[in-house]
């Protein structure tokens, strides 16, 4: 039988009074048709425009991230679930440093202010226009210990599934823009994030 795991794992510490409600709550999964159509309507382009993202459109993509009807493969262990910390630059006057709960569907602030993330993304000029940077991150130095290595494999699977979620639900938008950033210095997206050593 298909596994159903959560990818996303809950905030380890909030403070209740930092909580952003989201307006929605769960990303419709999409059909056949619809995942065809959000396929070939994709277009790619070269950086983002300068204009806020609405707080729709973020409740949107975080959604994609916690709906658990998708079925899923790979290990059933919490442990190598990833958490999410997004750098919020431009959405509709929110800005500052947040971590998602997929169970509350809230953002927690952990910091009012945002710095540039160009120099955790390689000094990538289109990352400083970005609205938001999606942080998924994960202890990797307590998992190998505990895990071996096999733990790298299972959190990109993870990864890649997630960012796979998200990307179609902008695609479904159709007004998102949004990329993946393979080159980036870890060390400096905890230090973007405020991610904990180790993470």
């Amino acid at each position: 039988a298909i596994a159903r795991v959560r990818l996303v794992a809950e905030p380890e510490e909030v403070a209740e009074e930092a909580v952003l409600r989201l307006p929605g709550g769960y990303s419709q999964p999409m059909g056949a048709r619809e995942w065809r159509a959000a396929i070939v309507g994709r277009r790619s382009a070269k950086g983002f425009l300068d204009e806020a993202l609405s707080i729709a459109h973020l409740d949107e993509l975080l959604g994609a991230l916690r709906n658990e009807s998708i079925p899923t493969d790979g290990s059933l262990d919490p442990a190598t679930q990833l958490g999410v910390r997004l750098v919020i630059r431009n959405v509709e006057g929110l800005a500052g440093i947040f971590d998602y709960s997929p169970q509350r569907h809230a953002l927690y602030r952990i910091d009012s202010r945002s710095d540039d993330p160009r120099p955790a993304c390689m000094r990538q000029e289109m990352a400083g226009d970005a609205a938001v940077v999606i942080v998924l991150h994960a202890p990797i130095c307590r998992l190998i210990g505990s895990h071996g290595y096999s733990a790298f494999t299972e959190l990109h699977f993870r990864a890649a599934e997630l960012g796979q979620r998200v990307h179609l639900a902008a695609a479904r938008l159709r007004d998102v823009g949004m990329t993946c950033i393979g080159g980036f210095d870890s060390p400096e997206c905890a230090t973007l994030a405020r991610l904990k050593p180790g993470d």
